[in-house]
């Protein structure tokens, strides 16, 4: 099988009976050979260019547990919040990057600066033309920031970098939301070419006490499709 090309779905008979078989792919990209990792198909079939249009690859309503996210700094699942009531049809649960118990993102232990950021499990299945949809909710001060930005699954291990694409980003020059807004961006495929992709929303907070006026930041209804 060495040098075959493969330009489409391709099987290939093994005849090694009961013994053990290790299996390298390996590929030639412009030309430099290197190992590829295939990612886990999240559908049905067994082919990634086999997933419907419109195939929900990802979705998080925050109904339950949000174990499965890594959370850093001031963000947690806040469950029947008093600061920011969600819209009926968003059930009872959201990301907070707040203090629940002041109403806002005054971080006590540091009083200049707070980043934190809330980032999802590894999602398969990526191709060209995946749009992530959110809810948001922002109450921010002067100098504060709030992005969205995606990374190859298990690269993501500090907020602060500038190699990662953001795909929507809020600077203090935009005024601040005060209301739920709905969100829908696409995500650039050059960056992944189908591997598998984390999405991460970052606040990075660096208004002063004016961080006591303000709420914070929400999100909600997290998606990522096809």
């Amino acid at each position: 099988m060495f040098g075959q090309s493969w330009t489409a779905k391709t099987s290939v008979e093994l005849a090694v009976g009961s013994s053990d078989v290790h299996l390298s792919v390996w590929a030639d990209c412009r030309g430099a050979w290197g190992n590829l990792t295939w990612p886990e198909h999240p559908g049905s079939g067994d082919y990634l260019s086999e997933l419907p249009a419109n195939a929900v690859l990802f979705e998080d309503r925050l109904e339950g547990s949000a174990a499965s996210w890594e959370l850093k700094g001031l963000w947690h699942r806040a469950q029947n919040s008093s600061c920011v009531a969600l819209p009926a049809e968003s059930g009872n649960g959201a990301l907070y990057f707040g203090n629940e118990g002041y109403c806002d993102f005054y971080n006590r232990q540091s009083c200049y600066q707070g980043v934190g950021w809330a980032t999802t499990p590894p999602i398969a299945g990526v191709k060209k033309g995946a749009k992530l949809s959110f809810d948001s909710y922002r109450d921010l001060g002067a100098y504060d920031a709030t992005w969205v930005e995606f990374f190859l699954a298990g690269r993501g291990t500090s907020a602060a970098s500038d190699d990662r694409p953001r795909v929507w980003i809020q600077r203090d020059v935009q005024p601040t939301d005060k209301s739920w807004q709905h969100v829908e961006v696409e995500l650039p495929y050059a960056w992944f070419y189908g591997m598998p992709v984390q999405i991460r929303f970052v606040a990075d907070t660096r208004s002063g006490w004016e961080k006591r006026d303000h709420k914070g930041w929400v999100v909600d209804n997290v998606r990522l499709s096809l």
